[in-house]
């Protein structure tokens, strides 16, 4: 029924940043293969396949995170690869022959392999938003990934630890640059989720003050229909009736704005259900059952189910696709209102949907949740269409009429 929102600017900030990374890693991975050589010279042959099997792997899984683009799979990826290079660093140790590096590639040189690859876990951390555990991936991997370089170099030269410190640095400086992109992503989003909010809020007035309009020019209209079917002598029963409907809705208008005192009839609520329907296109068949006796509601709750079922289906005739049909099935009982909508659209993958998603997240499931006895459900599944139940229950029996 609804179609993927669009990405938050977080979101879209992660994409972006652990592409980035994946194919960074790979162009360093490629670059520094003569370190990765010398290096391998120096130790057991199992370390160098399994360094390479591990570069590769977490290059790979960045890549792959970054198109399915999901945080929390992301997160998890970040700690394993900084598990991973951490147990790989100590392992040169085990498998190191005692020979030195330096003396390999003709002089001082830097192994940006040892040194730069392994911070792809603390980055992945970063950009996840993780600052702590990045942090302290950054510390263990650095620390060891020093201590090969400084071992390898046979004689502890100074020239490898000066390069070192300054390989960190400028790579601190690109986490740094990170988190301050992390933390503006944030901060837009906060606040473009609290200007929808608000903009709700305005709807939902804006609703309820042309609501109490139409309420007013129906009863004014019924009044003058009462007093034109009024004759002289005994008074129809029908007409007694409807002259008390309009005289209670006259005290209820008189009391002012509908809250917590203010109720409306069962027949005003599938009148109103079924207008809001109508009144936002064709297509929707509306079925209104179990309406036997004459019940009243509280208006406050009306108007959340009411407002609640109208943006189920605005998001029908926005994004259910093509040749799509709905229907809608409300129950009205003396303690509870229920309302199913269910189409044969697209459908989504409800997961997928952002938290700051207006339609769903505000629209329904925050707006129900808010009501007293008032609860939401959306199931769907992409393909076969979606359902939305609202449902309001009050522990006390309602008043009857």
């Amino acid at each position: 029924m609804t179609a993927p929102a669009p990405p938050s600017m977080l979101h879209r900030i992660q994409i972006v940043g652990w592409a980035t990374i994946a194919v960074a890693h790979l162009v360093i991975l490629i670059v520094s293969i003569p370190a990765l050589t010398s290096y391998a010279d120096a130790t057991a042959s199992w370390w160098s396949w399994t360094g390479l099997a591990v570069a590769v792997t977490c290059s790979a899984s960045a890549l792959l995170g970054a198109i399915r683009g999901r945080a929390a799979p992301m997160e998890r990826l970040g700690l394993l690869c900084v598990v991973a290079y951490t147990v790989l660093l100590a392992a040169w140790f085990v498998g190191w022959n005692g020979d030195g590096v330096e003396a390999k590639l003709g002089g001082p040189s830097l192994p940006v392999w040892i040194l730069l690859l392994p911070q792809i876990g603390g980055s992945i951390l970063v950009v996840c938003g993780q600052l702590r555990a990045a942090v302290v991936g950054m510390v263990s991997t650095g620390v060891l990934s020093t201590a090969v370089v400084v071992t390898a170099a046979s004689d502890g030269r100074w020239v490898p630890m000066s390069i070192a410190a300054w390989t960190f640095g400028l790579a601190g400086l690109f986490q740094v640059m990170a988190w301050s992109l992390v933390v503006g992503a944030q901060r837009l989003d906060r606040e473009r989720a609290l200007a929808a909010r608000d903009a709700v809020s305005r709807l939902r007035s804006s609703a309820h003050d042309s609501e109490q309009r139409r309420v007013d020019a129906m009863v004014h209209d019924r009044l003058i229909a009462v007093l034109l079917a009024a004759r002289p002598g005994p008074v129809d029963e029908g007409v007694a009736a409807t002259a008390e409907a309009v005289l209670t809705e006259l005290e209820q208008l008189a009391a002012g704005p509908r809250t917590g005192a203010a109720w409306i009839s069962s027949d005003e609520v599938a009148e109103r259900i079924v207008r809001s329907i109508d009144d936002l296109g064709d297509g929707v068949e509306v079925t209104v059952n179990d309406r036997a006796g004459m019940y009243r509601y509280p208006a406050p709750v009306v108007d959340t189910v009411v407002d609640a079922l109208g943006e189920s289906i605005r998001n029908v005739h926005r994004h259910a696709g093509r040749d799509w049909s709905c229907a809608v099935l409300c129950r009205l009982r003396p303690e509870q209102i229920t309302v199913n909508v269910v189409d044969d659209g697209v459908g989504f993958d409800v997961d997928d949907v952002p938290a700051n998603r207006i339609g769903v997240a505000l629209g329904i499931t925050e707006r129900m949740r808010q009501l007293d006895g008032g609860s939401s459900r959306v199931a769907s599944i992409p393909g076969t269409g979606t359902r939305v139940e609202l449902t309001w229950r009050q522990d006390a029996e309602v008043p009857a009429r």
